[in-house]
């Protein structure tokens, strides 16, 4: 029985009715680990998952194959580490390769626990501002970790995952750039996916608590001894403690104490996979066709020339231009305010001080802007969350913070 949950009875079938419910799923004799669905009229096949797997395996077994006629067959999604068994057949079956997207994988077999990590992997400087990073998170703030994985109550999950939409939102609504994962149709599937796959030990959902809110959430699937980073997000009001890095962090620690070998963080090229990881590889697109059928070997070389024009305009990052476009058109609106993070300034005093009425206010209800500036204090003074008190004067555009050793303003520039 194969372990890849994207192979999975539940994964599968949850895609289909979600994506593809007027098709019939098909299997193909000899084409092991993999199953298909048409995608038009036309003889040409897909695998099931389609390109929301984060990785498939198959095998070709020659004995068994008896010609796939007429079709092609399309998979998505073929990390070029693992050892695919599919092999041509001389006059029956030709394969195309095509890379498509790196990928970046830390190789943990190498490494004691996370700080062993941390001494091979990174320099001097950077291990310091690491360990920084996660000891002032862990100071200013009342920070909890937890991976739910093989159990998970249903209305925590579905808290979780109404947190998990949220704080991507969040985030590409700062980065102003369209995130696919936010597709209503996308987020769904994911959304109803991961609940039974958590309990089949399939999934997991890693998560940082600050007190009981959760503040990083990474989405993560399970084959073999490999944990895969599918989604992942941190509120972005934390910024400047690298709450990514830190969840990072946690995350290699528990890898390594539950003996995984390999942490994936999938495909797609972002700086800090780069850095984190050990290992790059690549995800291949495979179209499998006969070499006998005119129609079978045409779509195949039309499907390749398709998505060898798709990788390179990628590499060219016009893909990222493409998100950015999208993201302007969904919010149009909103893409057309001031930015007022950069209108809200931190210092140390007043101009004029005289004639200001203080209200209290609460930090973790304020406006994002305000407390994600709020937070920038706690990572510059050391204060503690529930040590601060902040309030806003009457003219609305200052706000006064203080902790318990330090105290700064929060100033509006129109």
């Amino acid at each position: 029985m194969s372990e890849n949950p994207f192979a999975s009875k539940t994964f599968t079938s949850i895609w289909k009715q979600h994506f593809c419910t007027s098709e019939k799923v098909i299997e193909i004799n000899g084409i092991s680990g993999i199953s298909f669905v048409r995608n038009s009229n036309l003889p040409f096949y897909f695998n099931v998952g389609k390109n929301l797997t984060k990785g498939l395996a198959y095998t070709v077994k020659k004995n068994a194959f008896h010609g796939i006629s007429h079709k092609t067959l399309m998979i998505y999604d073929v990390p070029s580490y693992i050892e695919n068994k599919a092999h041509e057949i001389n006059g029956h079956l030709k394969i195309i390769k095509l890379h498509q997207y790196p990928g970046f994988f830390i190789d943990l077999d190498n490494f004691l626990d996370v700080d062993d990590y941390l001494m091979k992997h990174f320099k001097k400087s950077s291990r310091y501002k690491l360990k920084k990073y996660r000891k002032r998170l862990e100071t200013c703030f009342d920070i909890s970790y937890r991976v739910f994985h093989g159990s998970i109550k249903k209305e925590v999950y579905d808290h979780l995952f109404i947190q998990f939409n949220d704080l991507l939102e969040k985030r590409f609504l700062e980065k102003r750039v369209y995130n696919n994962n936010l597709d209503p149709k996308e987020w769904n599937f994911y959304r109803e996916v991961a609940y039974p796959l958590i309990h089949e030990k399939k999934a997991a959902l890693s998560v940082v608590f600050e007190k009981e809110c959760p503040i990083a959430i990474t989405l993560l699937y399970f084959n073999g001894d490999t944990v895969i980073d599918a989604i992942t997000v941190f509120d972005v009001d934390f910024s400047k403690f690298h709450l990514g890095s830190c969840s990072i962090m946690q995350l290699i620690q528990w890898c390594i104490e539950k003996g995984y070998k390999k942490l994936d963080f999938s495909k797609g090229y972002f700086d800090y996979k780069a850095r984190w990881s050990t290992h790059e590889y690549q995800f291949e697109y495979h179209l499998l066709y006969n070499p006998k059928s005119a129609l079978s070997t045409g779509l195949a070389n039309l499907a390749a020339l398709f998505f060898r024009l798709k990788g390179y305009l990628r590499r060219k990052n016009v893909n990222w231009h493409v998100h950015k476009a999208t993201y302007l058109l969904k919010n149009f609106k909103i893409s057309n305010e001031p930015n007022r993070q950069n209108a809200l300034m931190l210092t140390d005093s007043l101009e004029d001080s005289t004639n200001l009425d203080w209200t209290p206010v609460s930090l973790e209800l304020a406006k994002d802007v305000v407390r994600k500036r709020g937070f920038d204090f706690l990572y510059l003074t050391g204060e503690k969350l529930k040590d601060i008190l902040l309030f806003q004067a009457n003219s609305g555009k200052i706000f006064m913070i203080k902790g318990k050793n330090h105290k700064k303003y929060l100033v509006i520039h129109e």
